[in-house]
């Protein structure tokens, strides 16, 4: 048998809550972001989701968990006939970039065909200067000054502060190929298809990466907080960077076999789920959980969320 053989593609049934559903044909290292891709874009054609719905979720019926989507259709233990469901949700979504001054805020609205659309107060209210070329938008990142939007072509396009991430001309011959954003307050970062990692704006928050550069191969996940940001290598170690609040420190040795990380935007918190089932987190002092949600943290932790002011979500076995 030839050992260099590409691998078989296995046969996966997508379904939407309504009962329609279709057949793709997914190579076992496609990323479940590009099974969902592709699974929307079947929908369209046949008519089962309209231009005003986008679909937002998978989730395996038979463990009732939403897949992550970082993951391959192999690590996700997905096989041929496997059924997994997809959630159609609106297309348009808001995303807001805050302020200092409330009443200075900027707000872009991305519509189901890919444009966008902006208003408010702040910096990165006003797009015109790169309005002809939001179009195809995937998704929205946002500073507290500037937005960063993914195009579907993978081409990255920047508008706002330019000391803050509104201008990423120094950068954007690397910005080919870009899977996702993430952001600090002051710095975006774009984990490349290649797994690796482009980084612009403040320096102290996140928007240099050389420290590290050597480092950061095989990402596979970024996330960002107030002023850092992590990437979760194939390896399943961890690399930080930004203010001194992302050092991992004296847990370093702790961080290994990670399956999952997680940034709290607003603070500076960072958790990681390890593939034991324990949760591993480093943060600003006031941030640190209580001794009962440390001994919680232990074990059984299956997945992890951060939602504004929220450390930390957990769903657990029982």
């Amino acid at each position: 048998m030839d050992s260099h053989a590409k691998p078989a593609p296995v046969c996966i049934h997508v379904c939407l809550l309504s009962g329609r559903c279709v057949e793709l044909r997914a190579l076992p290292d496609w990323r479940l972001q590009k099974l969902l891709q592709v699974a929307e874009e079947d929908f369209r054609n046949c008519g089962a989701l309209s231009s005003e719905e986008r679909l937002e979720w998978l989730v395996a019926p038979e463990q009732g968990c939403r897949l992550d989507m970082e993951s391959t259709v192999y690590e996700a233990g997905l096989g041929n006939a496997n059924f997994i469901q997809a959630l159609a949700v609106p297309a348009c979504q808001a995303i807001f970039c805050t302020a200092t001054d409330n009443a200075k805020r900027a707000w872009a609205h991305l519509a189901g065909e890919g444009s966008v659309t902006t208003w408010g107060l702040g910096d990165g209210s006003d797009s015109s200067r790169v309005e002809h070329q939001l179009q195809n938008v995937r998704s929205i990142v946002a500073t507290s000054s500037a937005f960063a939007a993914l195009r579907k072509d993978g081409t990255v396009v920047t508008w706002g502060n330019p000391n803050l991430g509104g201008d990423s001309t120094a950068v954007q011959h690397q910005l080919r190929e870009v899977q996702s954003l993430a952001a600090s307050d002051a710095a975006f970062a774009a984990l490349l298809a290649s797994g690796g990692v482009v980084t612009w704006g403040d320096a102290c928050d996140g928007g240099d990466c050389e420290k590290v550069r050597d480092e950061l191969t095989g990402v596979t996940k970024i996330v960002g907080t107030c002023c850092a940001f992590a990437a979760l290598l194939e390896n399943g170690r961890v690399v930080t960077w930004g203010d001194h609040f992302a050092d991992t420190g004296s847990i370093r040795d702790e961080l290994k076999c990670i399956q999952d990380i997680c940034g709290l935007r607003t603070r500076a918190a960072f958790a990681a789920l390890l593939q034991t089932g324990k949760v591993v987190t480093w943060q600003e002092s006031d941030l640190t959980p209580s001794p009962r949600v440390q001994q919680m943290l232990q074990s059984n932790v299956v997945q992890l969320h951060a939602c504004e002011d929220v450390l930390l979500g957990r769903l657990m076995k029982y």
